[in-house]
């Protein structure tokens, strides 16, 4: 049954972001990838998108997505954190 009703880029961002806090990751991937898209410039989805990809292990996906959080607010300091300690546990610093 079609609702008529589709999320926005903050809501696909909510919403993956709660899905990650409650460890659903594949369904956290979809919904952040979703948010990244539809507002491309909002840096908290880019890191949303960064914890995502971390968790499924792609590293290399979780710093791009990092450093474009960084990109887009160059005082996000927990994009910063979470980018070192990625580098740091990988040895890419």
């Amino acid at each position: 049954m079609e609702t008529g009703c589709e999320l926005t880029g903050d809501e696909h961002g909510r919403l993956g972001h709660c899905l990650n806090q409650n460890k659903q990751y594949d369904d956290a991937m979809i919904h952040c990838l979703t948010a990244v898209k539809k507002a491309p410039k909002k840096a908290t989805w880019q890191f949303n998108l960064g914890n995502a990809l971390r968790e499924k292990g792609d590293t290399d996906g979780c710093i791009a997505a990092y450093k474009q959080a960084i990109k887009l607010d160059g005082e996000y300091a927990d994009a910063y954190f979470n980018l070192g300690h990625v580098q740091k546990t990988n040895s890419e610093v």
